[in-house]
């Protein structure tokens, strides 16, 4: 018996939008009109924040000691003690610093584990569409 080793899939090219103006610019056509609408308000709000972010970065002082994005932590943080988000930011530099040396082969091992799961719905759909335990290979 001859193992036939075979590489795996590619994901799927899917499209990702991480605002409502690209979503709203691509698909209007297709989208009902009260969803168009809060597309449409949501588009305003997002210029309406990145114009106050504007106005206010031009006011603001340039000593400014904390980053704006610690400040927003510090408020989602609060109660949780010191010593707990310390050693978390330790394991996230760590982590983030053992993915930086990582060997090629065994980024390419890990890349092909984190698409497994979505590999295995895609033939459970297939096995359950066919109504089959098992479905015949052909070479």
């Amino acid at each position: 018996t001859s193992r036939h080793t075979f590489p795996l899939p590619e994901p799927p090219a899917a499209k990702r939008y991480s605002t409502a103006s690209g979503v709203l610019e691509t698909a209007r056509a297709g989208l009902a009109p009260r969803v168009v609408g809060a597309l449409e308000s949501t588009v305003e709000a997002e210029k309406r924040v990145e114009s106050n972010s504007d106005s206010q970065s031009k006011t603001s002082s340039v000593n400014e000691t904390t980053p704006a994005k610690e400040k927003a932590n510090d408020s989602a943080l609060s109660g949780v003690s010191q010593s707990l988000i310390d050693k978390i930011r330790a394991k996230e530099r760590r982590r983030i610093e053992e993915e930086m040396t990582r060997d090629p082969a065994t980024e390419k091992r890990l890349s092909a584990m984190e698409r497994l799961p979505e590999i295995c719905h895609i033939l459970r759909s297939l096995f359950v569409s066919e109504k089959r335990g098992a479905i015949t290979w052909d070479t």
